[in-house]
């Protein structure tokens, strides 16, 4: 039993460690079919070692994460024996607090939002005394220090002054330190013989795999754990995705109908175009019988700048016989004179909107007044059935009485 539940532990170390280098971005076939074992595979898991280090710098992440003993805060130095507290089922307390009445659900949400207010208010007045604290040991040790940098002692110092005993554990946490320096400072002094060593076989990685032989699939293993019901929401949202298409099935196909109706080849449009070069060649000409217009013909369609309108002042008049005077005119207008007419008209409904706008104002204001008048006159007519009122009117309000 034994044998078996060391070689089950191995198997899960073995996945951790492919999954969490496959987290960090190694994405190696070669990691990934490696047996779990552990029989072979010494050097792919040195280069996914030494591109760890490198990729996710290790050593200095360790360097700015550690602290001095001597400069840490006195809670994390003393460890306070207090009782463990109970872990809080969140849930169970919810789905009690949901059973209840509603009268009686609000009631104990009160109740606890007012615990948490009072737990909030005493870790604030804890914080405040803590600080208080903190600054008379400074203002009583002003001038003994043991740092350099201060004046005064430390919190921390205090304690290991008042309790001497104490002394070994810092002395413990401090060889501790020691010793992680020293092993950070062998390390930078004999990094680059690791590297060059990380080269080498690197360089000896590469050169077999391009002489072995393509037995091992191209395709990269991944072992990413995966969620438990990723397989239920597949299906589910496959499902919704199918009865949301078939729900809409028939406008889909009314899409596609539309898009085939509406389509046209260049062809289609060229000859559309030809046809209306004719149409407007016929009206110019016919302008030019009248003693109007000049001569189009399709080259001076594609050659001429802007867009060339004609206005006709009446439609109705060229079929019936007019002076000079009451003659239709044709005129062609550039995109600076269709500009033009389209900013006058603008310009006309602004100002018909704007005296619009005026003779409202106008009618609220004269409903104001007399709503005014209205609520004066009720007021003066309880001034004057009521003789316990007494009311001194401002001049304003006699004036508009009077008017």
């Amino acid at each position: 039993m034994d044998g078996e539940s060391n070689i089950v532990k191995d198997k899960n170390e073995v996945l951790y460690v492919k999954t969490e280098l496959q987290k960090f971005g190694y994405l190696s076939c070669r990691l990934s079919v490696l047996p779990a074992d552990m029989s072979s595979g010494s050097r792919e898991l040195l280069l996914a070692l030494g591109w760890l280090l490198h990729q996710q710098k290790v050593f200095d992440k360790i360097m700015s994460r550690r602290s001095d003993p001597l400069h840490q805060p006195l809670r994390n130095f003393v460890k306070l024996n207090v009782a463990s507290l109970e872990p809080l089922n969140t849930n169970a307390l919810v789905d009690a607090i949901f059973k209840l009445p509603p009268r009686d659900a609000i009631q104990q949400q009160l109740m606890l939002c007012n615990k948490l207010h009072l737990a909030c208010r005493r870790l604030h007045s804890f914080s405040q005394e803590l600080r208080c604290l903190t600054h008379k040991i400074h203002q009583y040790t002003q001038g003994v220090s043991l740092q350099t940098e201060l004046n005064h002692l430390t919190p921390l110092e205090v304690y290991l002054l008042r309790h001497p005993e104490s002394l070994k554990q810092m002395m413990f946490e401090l060889e501790k330190d020691n010793l992680e320096l020293e092993n950070l400072v062998s390390w930078k002094a004999t990094e680059h013989v690791f590297w060059e060593w990380m080269h080498s076989v690197l360089n000896l990685h590469i050169q077999e795999s391009a002489t072995i032989d393509k037995k091992i699939s191209r395709t990269e293993e991944v072992h990413l754990p995966l969620p438990t019901n990723i397989a239920k929401e597949i299906v589910s949202i496959r499902s919704s995705v199918r009865e949301f298409i078939l729900h809409h099935e028939s406008e889909i196909e009314r899409l596609d109908q539309l898009l085939l109706d509406k389509k046209i080849t260049p062809s289609e449009i060229h000859v559309l175009a030809t046809q209306v070069d004719s149409e407007l060649t016929q009206l110019a000409g016919r302008l030019r019988h009248c003693g109007r217009g000049w001569d189009f013909t399709s080259d001076d369609m594609s050659s001429r700048d802007g867009t060339v309108t004609f206005i006709e002042s009446s439609s109705a008049a060229l079929s019936n016989g007019f002076s000079k005077k009451s003659r239709p005119k044709f005129t062609p207008q550039s995109e600076k004179g269709i500009k033009a007419v389209k900013l006058e008209s603008l310009q006309q409904e602004v100002t018909k909107e704007i005296q619009l706008l005026e003779q409202r104002i106008k009618h609220l204001e004269t409903q104001l007044k007399q709503l005014q008048l209205d609520n004066l006159a009720k007021l003066q007519t309880c001034l004057v059935t009521d003789p316990n009122i007494i009311c001194i009117q401002p001049r304003g309000l006699k004036q508009l009485l009077n008017k």
